[in-house]
């Protein structure tokens, strides 16, 4: 038997089992097709369309978070973390410990570097918490409920 992605031969296999291993396909659509061959020289092809859905795992967590108040705002700082597909930081805001709140911005972020952001319109004497979650280029996104929370001056 032969095997091919794409019209490219990918595995050989003459055992009774017939298989062959595929890794590193991209995203997207290809088409897996596989060649029979009998001993008396007659051969038989088939193929199917499959879809490749990307990446399941979400990225890391951002580290190092800190959070000034100020006057009716907040300013947040943090490091990203090494994944090579992130893509962007989602900031959370709740007036509850605990409630994750709304989203309230994104940010586009590199891996590994330091990144920050400004959260206006907050109300002036209250306490709120910040939820960051990251995503990767696939979107998937980090679940963390990890809050941080800042006095509004």
């Amino acid at each position: 038997m032969e095997f091919y992605v794409d019209n490219s031969l990918v595995g050989v296999d003459s055992s009774a089992d017939f298989t062959a291993n595929v890794s590193g396909l991209t995203k997207g659509k290809h088409r897996i097709s596989v060649t029979a061959f009998s001993a008396s020289g007659l051969t038989n092809s088939d193929s199917i369309a499959v879809t490749v859905i990307g990446d399941k795992d979400a990225p890391n967590e951002v580290s190092s978070v800190s959070i000034q108040g100020g006057s009716e705002s907040a300013v947040l700082n943090w490091t990203n973390p090494t994944d090579s597909d992130l893509s962007k930081v989602k900031i959370y805001v709740s007036a509850t410990q605990g409630s994750l709140g709304n989203l309230n911005t994104t940010v586009d972020v590199s891996p590994s570097s330091n990144s920050s952001a400004t959260i206006n319109n907050l109300i002036s004497g209250k306490t709120y918490w910040f939820t960051l979650r990251t995503v990767d280029s696939s979107s998937n996104e980090n679940k963390t409920t990890n809050q941080y929370s800042a006095n509004i001056n």
